[in-house]
């Protein structure tokens, strides 16, 4: 499953649970059986690495929605038989806690114009879905809020 699955069901799940509210849009999702189902859009959230590589910082104070543990890498430089470098790079994937903030937990960069890049690009998390394509069930484990 990744990230970004695993952050739309967790949401979903919060969503339900009254955490965090909805964008008032309907998706609809297609079910193993082949059957579809409407549900409503949660409200995106994000990491903190992620809001302050799209221009914002978590406001002072504020505590994170929600933790729940997503994918990380990690890059290696392979070493041959003599223990030297290589130009190979292996990568190593475990899953890492990470917390999780609204929108309305951040604002935006004080010292930035708007315009300005971030020093530091970085693609959202969770990228916004697109209400017109089905989302496929949740894998064991999330989206409890189906059964």
């Amino acid at each position: 499953m990744t990230n970004a699955m695993i952050i739309f069901w967790q949401s979903v799940d919060l969503m339900n649970a009254g955490v965090i509210g909805s964008t008032g849009r309907v998706l609809t999702m297609e079910l193993p059986d082949g059957s579809t189902k409407e549900i409503q859009e949660p409200e995106p959230i994000h990491t903190f690495a992620c809001w302050k590589g799209m221009g914002f910082s978590v406001k002072k104070g504020e505590h994170a929605i929600a933790r729940f543990p997503i994918w990380k890498g990690s890059e290696k430089v392979v070493k041959d038989e003599a223990g030297n470098d290589t130009d190979e790079k292996s990568l190593t994937m475990f899953r890492k806690e990470a917390c999780f903030f609204t929108a309305a937990q951040v604002e935006p960069i004080a010292d930035r114009k708007p315009g300005d890049r971030p020093r530091r690009r970085r693609a959202p998390v969770n990228p916004p879905m697109v209400p017109d394509l089905p989302i496929p069930a949740p894998a064991a484990g999330y989206g409890s809020w189906l059964s």
